[in-house]
């Protein structure tokens, strides 16, 4: 971390110019040094003051330099009374929170349940706001087999991918918050899978399992239209989360889930307008808002990324100040996307500088999921069960505690 342009010190003749980086900063180290520096400056006994340590201090954030200049100038006056300021950042607005999974409870027979959203702050800021439920991780599984998956993702699939019950089993022994079941092959072009045989599959993987299901179409407005209410159906009663409605394509799944009480995903192609329409829609032929999960397309780390984080970051942002909206929690779906970026699927022959190419795709995946999350992100669609686990180690170490 960088702290000085100079020595690396914090004191000193002042002429040093401290940079702030992303990483959270030694709060008393910072503040001893600024002080030992102003108190030699100033011929007085240097003492203690007080630190108001309650959250870290990044790039973009002044309070603690403003605190300590303020604090400085109160007592080199004489006052040294200064009261420590608040600097938890509160916004009007919330999250909605929403379940997926139905137990035998509430009328399903999952034997958990998963939430998303509920915060009232920015993601993963729990020192200065609530954050009732963790980023949840979902395995994808699909009917339609595993050739277009690289190495590294089918490794750990190979030898169930053909019985999907017994590949869904797999992710729960992984440890997923849930499994998405993507339905290519009911695609025109991989089988054209009928309605029937794919609500076969969708009471396969319910039959199999415990784990909150998903299920995704396959982006064919007429196929999704006619094999999702099949779906649907199928799985009344479990509280499933099914995708997705389009703007031009949103009625049929809207009603399916409607009667057969599932969840929505809301999906816009990284526009916040567009992703605010396809809500207005849905809200306008009778769908609560609060049931909607928005997926606002997902592109991995190095295959535009940081196009859809700046989406997402600015989404939030107005769902905190009030736009109800853009209240509803994201879901991403990473596997495929990070699969399609060269340094991920490029062999080590080619790269070798890259590494082994069974350490770098999960990785690739891994480092997708942790950008994603800190954009917003409440659900994670991956395939690697390893990137999995390190998404989840990595976001559970990045939610600083108080």
């Amino acid at each position: 971390m960088k702290q000085s342009q100079k020595s690396g010190s914090l004191s000193g003749s002042g002429s040093e110019k401290i940079v702030l980086g992303h990483e959270k900063l030694d709060v008393y180290r910072l503040a001893r040094g600024y002080v030992a520096w102003a108190f030699e400056k100033s011929g007085k006994a240097q003492r203690t003051i007080p630190i108001p340590i309650s959250r870290p201090i990044y790039r973009e954030q002044t309070w603690f330099t403003e605190y300590l200049l303020k604090y400085s100038v109160n007592f080199f006056s004489g006052r040294e009374d200064m009261a420590i300021p608040d600097v938890k950042e509160k916004f009007s607005g919330c999250m909605n929170t929403v379940t997926i999974g139905a137990t035998s409870e509430n009328g399903g027979t999952r034997g958990k349940t998963i939430s998303i959203g509920g915060e009232n702050g920015l993601p993963l800021a729990n020192w200065e706001s609530d954050v009732p439920n963790p980023p949840a991780f979902a395995l994808e599984i699909t009917n339609g087999g595993i050739d277009g998956w690289l190495p590294e993702e089918a490794r750990h699939v190979e030898d169930v991918a053909d019985d999907i019950g017994k590949w869904a089993a797999k992710c729960e022994e992984w440890g997923a918050d849930a499994v998405c079941l993507k339905l290519d092959a009911a695609h025109p072009d991989d089988g054209a899978r009928s309605g029937e045989e794919c609500a076969g599959d969708v009471k396969k993987v319910l039959e199999s399992c415990g784990l909150p299901l998903i299920i995704w179409g396959v982006d064919v407005a007429e196929t999704d239209d006619s094999v999702l209410p099949k779906c649907s159906q199928a799985a009344a009663g479990e509280n499933c989360l099914i995708g997705s409605a389009k703007e031009k394509d949103y009625r049929t799944l809207a009603a399916s889930c409607l009667a057969d009480g599932h969840k929505i995903v809301a999906e816009s192609p990284s526009d916040i307008n567009l992703a605010k329409q396809v809500n207005i829609l849905l809200q306008d032929v009778g769908y609560p808002l609060e049931n909607i999960v928005i997926h606002p397309t997902t592109g991995a780390l190095g295959f535009g990324m940081i196009y859809i984080y700046s989406v997402m970051e600015r989404a939030r942002n107005a769902a905190l100040n009030g736009d109800k909206l853009l209240q509803q929690p994201v879901a991403v779906y990473i596997g495929e996307q990070a699969g399609r970026v060269k340094e991920a699927k490029a062999g080590e022959d080619e790269y070798p500088q890259w590494g082994p190419r069974e350490v770098r795709a999960p990785l690739w995946e891994a480092a997708t999921a942790i950008g994603l999350i800190e954009a917003g992100a409440g659900l994670c669609v991956m395939r690697n069960p390893d990137a999995m686990k390190q998404a989840r180690e990595a976001a559970e170490r990045l939610t600083v505690t108080q």
